[in-house]
């Protein structure tokens, strides 16, 4: 049996090579694995966050860590009593609580009061602090940056107004020339590398400035070029798709007859020999850069054993090794070293970060009581190693955990 600690002080410290981080969300998680459904561990399913706190500092110098000054909280429900607010300004004997708005999933979003990230990337220290006592901690939370600077409680909303959203789901190929002029007008009023001409311009006009230099900017505000097209084009894909950017599956195999079939969907489904033991070989392709985890979705399915995830008798798997190399079409594949492993549901000994250390002995398994439900009923669907899919919001999801039973292997 888990452990449930009265009172707890968790740190989680994560990289992110975004530059003018605005907000921190922190997501609070409904499950049906904690008490009333969570997605606090009190038997009412409450948390307090008694303090929140954030560090960062250069990936090239740890050691010059600062603090970071957060303005102001906001989040889709507070208790009496018990504001968001409170945790970031340590107030005693308060803090973030959710009472009676229990049994579901709750957000708060901490907007700092200047923009963070330094070149070359950052190291984001979270410190979430629980001193109430009773179990009132949190039972499963996600942390989240963004650079959005009108940054939205919206949970999974990638931040852009409905009609450019409508935009985004027409194929690129499909869009009219007035789409494309609507989405290159909205991409020009949020890029951030123009961030610094459109306050130039806005200055000048309050001053009602040199003529000239108006328009200047002007044009460079209402004109695209390759250099922008490039960019909205990597922006649209996690725009669109939640955060996560599937791989394009080039080659799949098992080294022991067993079958992948890629699906419509991106994920692979196995058939054909079931063997004991199996090693499956994925080639694919990524178009991003700067890529720093990657997502292993577990999926059930009606075709595999128990609807699966995995292809054991009670639909459960074992993933012993995950590794991974990286390679341009001109260079030789070089090893991927992780960092960290987490997955939203794993067995007692049976961790996601077995998956990393090359020992047979251990490796990632559902709880069994998650294997043997052919659809769960309360949660999202199971997501394991026999469907594979591997996909990347304005908000930036670090590797904790997620709504489906996913793995996530953060690089090094």
């Amino acid at each position: 049996m888990a452990l449930r600690p009265s009172r707890i002080l968790t740190t989680v410290t994560t990289t992110s090579d975004l530059k003018g981080i605005t907000a921190i969300r922190l997501e609070a998680l409904a499950d049906g694995a904690l008490p009333s459904n969570g997605p606090g561990r009190a038997v009412n399913g409450n948390f307090v966050v008694n303090r929140f706190v954030v560090t960062a500092a250069p990936k090239s110098d740890p050691a010059k860590s600062q603090p970071v000054t957060i303005k102001s909280a906001t989040a889709t429900f507070e208790q009496q009593g018990y504001p968001a607010a409170s945790a970031f300004a340590a107030v005693p004997g308060s803090g973030w609580a959710i009472v009676p708005e229990t049994g579901k999933t709750q957000a708060a979003i901490f907007t700092l009061a200047s923009p963070i990230g330094f070149e070359g990337g950052t190291i984001l220290t979270f410190t979430l602090d629980h001193q109430f006592g009773s179990q009132h901690v949190l039972g499963k939370f996600r942390l989240s940056v963004t650079t959005d600077p009108k940054a939205s409680l919206a949970t999974g909303s990638p931040g852009a107004p409905a009609h450019i959203m409508e935009i985004l789901k027409v194929a690129a190929d499909k869009r009219t020339a007035e789409q494309k002029a609507k989405l290159g007008e909205y991409y020009r009023s949020i890029s951030p590398e123009l961030a610094a001409d459109r306050g130039k311009l806005e200055t000048l006009r309050q001053l009602v400035g040199p003529y000239a230099e108006i328009a200047r900017l002007e044009a460079i505000l209402t004109t695209n070029n390759q250099q922008l097209d490039a960019e909205r084009t990597e922006w649209e894909k996690p725009a669109l798709s939640g955060g996560w950017l599937a791989v394009e599956i080039s080659e799949a195999k098992g080294a022991k007859g067993t079958t992948l079939t890629r699906e419509s969907d991106g994920s692979l489904i196995a058939a054909g020999e079931n063997p004991p033991t199996d090693i499956y070989t994925i080639t694919a392709k990524a178009s991003v850069k700067q890529i720093t985890a990657v997502r292993l979705e577990a999926l059930p399915d009606d075709r595999l054993p128990a609807s699966g995830p995995g292809r054991g008798a009670n639909g459960n798997f074992i993933l012993t090794s995950f590794k991974l190399k990286v390679a341009r079409p001109t260079t030789k594949p070089i090893d991927v070293e992780f960092a960290s492993a987490r997955a939203d549901y794993e067995q007692t000994g049976h961790g996601v970060a077995g998956a990393l250390d090359d020992k047979e002995q251990t490796g990632w398994e559902l709880p069994r009581i998650l294997a043997a439900r052919s659809r769960p009923s309360s949660s999202p669907r199971l997501r394991s190693i026999v469907k594979v899919r591997s996909s990347r919001s304005p908000w930036s999801t670090f590797p904790s955990s997620r709504n489906t039973r996913s793995g996530a292997f953060a690089f090094g």
